[in-house]
């Protein structure tokens, strides 16, 4: 403080400034009188830079930069550990998916008062990731091999399988069932964890063709009979449905429904054996049955006019 009374505040705390006149010669000296001067602590502010963001990803680091008034580096503490952690310049390291919530403090320092305690908060977003070899259309055959499904996440996660349709059914692991022919839809997802956000999700279309029906004609048919015979085909198909049999020479022989022929009169005899699409079995190769028809034998008797 200077003799004329400019006061200088050097730090903090208490202060005594005394008020003397020493007189002149005509005034004698006046008794000096004290006052005591109390410097209070500066107020300190915690500053947040406007260019910390408020969202982040899995993985990224993001520095707060706070500023104080005083010019001391603030304290950094992560009230959220299980989503993200704080260095001791400020640094966010992002954890997991949620919020993440840091503490900035800066308490008393020198001539400078405790500042009051800032927030930073951040929405912590999973990494992105996506659905891989899969979306493209697959066929299968009716009772034929069960097609394998390869889909992959880019995040080295699980994918899981759902499906709609009459088709087929999947397990969440992936494992096809082949219900009928048809089509079914399989949609591969990955619902994402702490590091990951979910994928979209991706579909395929299988197809499933209907399975190959064969008719089969028993080698026991004959090739040859008389007229007024009957003949039994007995065809069989691989799907287990009765085919359908028909004379395509009805002057020499019919057939009925259960595929037993009845010759009529010499010639050749021809059926045709069909077995049309049914079910979850594709339409089969007609097959044709052939028969020599010839007439019945006779014996003439000897010494008569008949014969037998």
């Amino acid at each position: 403080m200077t003799s004329s009374g400019a006061v200088t505040m050097l730090a903090i705390g208490t202060c005594q400034i005394t008020a003397s006149q020493a007189g002149n010669s005509t005034y004698a000296a006046a008794t000096p009188v004290s006052e005591t001067l109390t410097v209070n602590p500066e107020a300190d502010v915690i500053t947040i830079p406007g260019t910390v963001p408020t969202t982040a990803t899995v993985g990224a680091t993001v520095p707060i930069g706070a500023t104080t008034t005083s010019g001391v580096t603030p304290t950094y503490t992560s009230t959220t550990p299980a989503t993200c952690s704080v260095s001791a310049t400020g640094v966010v390291t992002a954890l997991a998916s949620g919020t993440c919530s840091v503490s900035v403090t800066q308490p008393a320092a020198g001539n400078f008062a405790a500042a009051a305690p800032q927030t930073v908060t951040i929405a912590l977003n999973g990494q992105a990731q996506a659905i891989q070899n899969f979306g493209t259309p697959i066929t299968a055959t009716y009772g034929g091999t069960t097609p394998v499904l390869a889909a992959t996440a880019t995040s080295g996660l699980a994918p899981t399988y759902t499906s709609t349709g009459p088709a087929c059914s999947v397990s969440s692991a992936g494992a096809v069932t082949i219900l009928a022919a048809g089509s079914c839809q399989i949609t591969a997802s990955q619902p994402g964890n702490s590091t990951y956000a979910a994928a979209t999700p991706v579909s395929e279309t299988l197809t499933v063709n209907p399975e190959a029906d064969v008719i089969t004609i028993p080698p026991t048919v004959p090739t040859t009979a008389t007229v007024g015979s009957t003949t039994p085909i007995g065809a069989t198909t691989t799907s287990g449905v009765a085919p359908t049999y028909t004379s395509t020479t009805p002057a020499v022989c019919s057939v009925s429904s259960t595929g037993v022929i009845t010759t009529l009169s010499a010639g050749p005899c021809s059926v045709s054996v069909t077995q049309p699409a049914a079910g979850n079995f594709a339409a089969a190769p007609p097959q044709t049955v052939t028969l020599s028809v010839s007439t019945q034998s006779q014996t003439c008797l000897l010494y008569t006019s008949r014969c037998v």
